[in-house]
């Protein structure tokens, strides 16, 4: 349930915030750097749908080779529908709440497909040696990897909710130790104003859907190389 890849020696690697549903907002995205999708390649950093009106496009866009994904937390709490005790693990009056309208007004078959292939989604991807989860790694890397390979349940639960130090950092609080075991650790789930960069952690969800950016972060320079919001 991880993933683990070498540096593009082809391309470009990138990695893209939370897109929720706004594949459109995507593909204005990568034509501003001028993807190219035979070399190039795009790591998600999850929450693929929801809230945004494309959200059946994330099928789409997972048959392509160039694009890799992490599992977020609403790629979780689409695959819990398929669980038996899917009224506990999420409630159904937070539908509304949560944005996946959308899922329940499709066919059966179309949602058995979408919980097939979210499931196939690993809780972390490593690129040479940058981590990329949802929400928070643990403290050392390596030690993330153990938990998802041992398959412990809590800790891969923060690995897509977590935002501990999220709400820290909101409040003014900036200097957290590194994440060892690991150069670079990108993560989505928590929206920031801005890419943040905290230690060797970057928070890269700007909030498209709020009325923010989606932003694309450059995994060679760690530079902000693109964004786009509802205005451009």
């Amino acid at each position: 349930m991880y993933k683990i890849f070498d540096k593009n020696t082809k391309g470009v690697d990138y990695a893209v915030g939370d897109i929720h549903g706004n594949y459109t907002a995507l593909e204005k995205l990568l034509k501003k750097v001028g993807f190219n999708k035979n070399t190039d390649r795009l790591f998600s950093v999850g929450d693929l749908t929801d809230r945004g009106p494309e959200s059946i496009r994330a099928l789409e866009f997972l048959k392509y080779s160039w694009f890799i994904a992490v599992r977020g937390n609403h790629e979780q709490i689409i695959i819990n529908h398929g669980l038996q005790d899917y009224d506990i693990c999420y409630p159904k009056d937070r539908v509304n709440r949560d944005g996946n309208q959308w899922f329940f007004k499709l066919d059966n078959s179309v949602r058995n497909n979408i919980i097939q292939e979210f499931s196939k989604l690993p809780y972390a991807i490593q690129v040479g040696n940058v981590g990329i989860v949802h929400a928070y790694p643990l403290a050392d890397w390596k030690a993330t990897l153990k938990c998802i390979k041992n398959k412990n349940r809590v800790l891969m639960n923060n690995l897509i909710w977590d935002r501990t130090v999220a709400k820290q950092i909101e409040m003014g609080r900036y200097h957290f130790p590194p994440i060892s075991g690991i150069d670079k650790v990108v993560v989505g789930h928590s929206i920031m104003r801005d890419v943040t960069y905290s230690s060797n952690v970057i928070f890269l969800d700007t909030g498209f859907f709020a009325g923010g950016m989606l932003s694309l972060l450059d995994l060679e320079t760690f530079d902000v190389v693109a964004q786009v919001s509802d205005l451009n």
